[in-house]
């Protein structure tokens, strides 16, 4: 299996539309580095290659996908709520399955 890291959202979704996976999983992560301290990683299979997609909080959004994040300025509750991540993803990605890796960490999808 390889493991494609994936640098842009563009390229991403292009990715998505050309290999046209089953589910796409997402999972809300911490980013220490980052102020929000949030990140968000996309990930599908396609036949045995991983493709991977790292987005991270800037102020108020998420900087390559241009995702709101709620409560930006608390560290402890700042989130990606779930409706704006799919009305996003469902625009710009054509309905596809998003399936959460883990519902809840610390507070964050």
């Amino acid at each position: 299996m390889t493991v494609h890291r994936v640098g842009s959202w563009n390229e991403f979704k292009s990715l998505v539309r050309s290999l046209k996976p089953e589910t796409v999983f997402y999972l809300s992560q911490p980013h220490p580095l980052r102020k929000p301290p949030l990140g968000l990683r996309l990930t599908f299979y396609h036949e045995r290659d991983m493709y991977v997609f790292i987005d991270f909080a800037d102020a108020k959004v998420l900087h390559k996908t241009g995702i709101s994040l709620t409560n930006p300025d608390d560290t402890l509750k700042v989130e990606i709520k779930e409706d704006d991540f799919s009305r996003k993803n469902l625009l710009e990605l054509n309905s596809y399955l998003f399936l959460p890796l883990c519902i809840e960490i610390g507070g964050v999808i």
